[in-house]
């Protein structure tokens, strides 16, 4: 009877050790699961940034379209202040594409991770 007892509180021990391993694995896993939606969070959340910045791009190049056009049909010195503003866009433009990039590529980066 003892040994059947000893033997109990063996198997009984060796359970509590294997519910405590689950019990750990399970909150790892849990950790990995919020790491993972926070992961994905941070990626949607820099996709949008990205498309914002191409509805900007394509916004300043439909205006640089525009101001083209309008420009063949002015005076010289019109024309000429028209292309500097036409510059001061594109240098938005530029500076709003290489952001575009950036981000692209952080979001590419991310996705592989």
């Amino acid at each position: 009877a003892r040994d059947e007892i000893a033997s109990l509180r063996q198997a009984r021990d060796e359970a509590k050790a294997q519910a405590a391993e689950q019990v750990a694995a399970s909150a790892d896993v849990q950790r990995q699961l919020a790491t993972a939606i926070d992961s994905a969070r941070a990626s949607r959340e820099r996709a949008e940034a990205a498309e914002a910045q191409v509805t900007e791009l394509k916004a300043a190049a439909s205006a640089a379209s525009s101001a083209a056009r309008e420009a063949a049909e002015m005076s010289e010195r019109d024309w000429m202040a028209k292309l500097e503003r036409s510059a001061k866009q594109s240098t938005a433009a530029q500076a709003a594409a290489t952001a575009a990039r950036e981000a692209l590529a952080q979001q590419q980066a991310a996705s592989r991770a």
